[in-house]
């Protein structure tokens, strides 16, 4: 599961490193003397954009920092906090050890530089008031943050269920087999949790988009990166039963955020015999028709025997 960072920043120095690399972009190119081959290929598939965000910590004494680092994963949330509480967020997309690198993003201290470096992507201002986040997580009210630090797995999974902290791209490699044993301990449908819903999100991303950088939506047929891609579940998700959601391989499909997963889920297209068709019952606005024009005889490559009674279900509610 993913697990909550919390980061301070709210120094002179940390404020101008925080615009320096992470509200401003930094180029692969620009860093990439100071990268390993490995390094440099892996950034390329995460950020397609070349729009790079960095954070280090440095190591601490005695390591303490860096033991702390150590245990960040792919999918964390890292909090930004500054006088007043959180002012932003980001999500860990992958870390490496690398003092040049950060001498040149950041400088040194004495010869003390923050190595301990984290990639993060999916950045969002906030505005979460210290009074408020102290009591959620029962630190005193007047608890600052100070340190790099990372909460525990429940803290972690408190702050993200409460501020619905989850990554649309960046899933921590959650298997089949937890999803489903999460599942085996839920009694009722309706007081399932949302670390839960999470974790099916999760496993319904990556078997649809794996480690795929971009992915083919599944009615328009148009490639797209993966953060304007939604796993949509064929059969509106509120009417499928335990098993349904559990299966994994057919429940859902991709679909991009710029149309298709809206006319898809209000019913305004519809998917028959493995061919995309308006539905003759809802009325087109004008300015809607070309788009929907565009995707009328579309073949949905993920029509198949095991989907389509998910689709001819989801067909009989409009």
């Amino acid at each position: 599961m993913s697990k909550v960072i919390l980061q301070p920043a709210s120094s002179e120095s940390s404020q101008v490193h925080f615009n320096n690399t992470i509200s401003q972009s930094i180029s692969l190119q620009s860093i990439s003397s100071h990268l390993s081959s490995t390094d440099i290929n892996q950034l390329t598939i995460l950020y397609p954009n070349n729009d790079i965000k960095i954070w280090g910590v440095a190591p601490g004494v005695n390591n303490v920092n860096f033991n702390k680092w150590n245990k960040v994963q792919k999918g964390d949330i890292v909090l930004f906090f500054k006088k007043g509480g959180v002012f932003a967020k980001g999500i860990v997309t992958c870390k490496i050890r690398n003092y040049n690198l950060a001498n040149q993003l950041w400088g040194n201290i004495n010869s003390i530089t923050w190595e301990c470096i984290f990639f993060v992507d999916e950045v969002e201002l906030l505005n979460i008031g210290y009074s408020d986040f102290n009591q959620l997580i029962g630190y005193n009210p007047n608890y600052v943050v100070q340190g790099f630090n990372i909460l525990n797995d429940e803290l972690s999974d408190l702050v993200i269920n409460t501020y619905d902290f989850s990554s649309s791209i960046n899933i921590n490699p959650y298997s089949v087999q937890s999803l489903i044993s999460t599942a085996n301990q839920i009694t009722t449908t309706d007081l399932e949790s949302k670390s839960y819903r999470r974790l099916e999100q999760g496993v319904l991303r990556q078997i649809l988009f794996g480690n795929h950088s971009t992915v083919k939506c599944g009615i328009c047929g148009k490639e797209y990166p993966t953060t304007f891609l939604v796993a949509a579940h064929i059969k509106k998700r509120a009417l499928c039963d335990l098993n349904e959601r559990l299966d994994l391989n057919n429940i859902a499909i991709p679909m991009c955020k710029f149309g298709c997963d809206e006319l898809y889920e209000k019913g305004f297209i519809l998917v028959q015999n493995g061919e995309v068709i308006l539905n003759p019952k809802k009325p087109i606005h004008a300015n809607i028709m070309p788009y929907m024009g565009s995707l009328v005889g579309k073949t949905c490559n993920y029509f198949n025997p095991n989907t389509k009674p998910y689709f001819d279900y989801h067909n009989s509610m409009f």
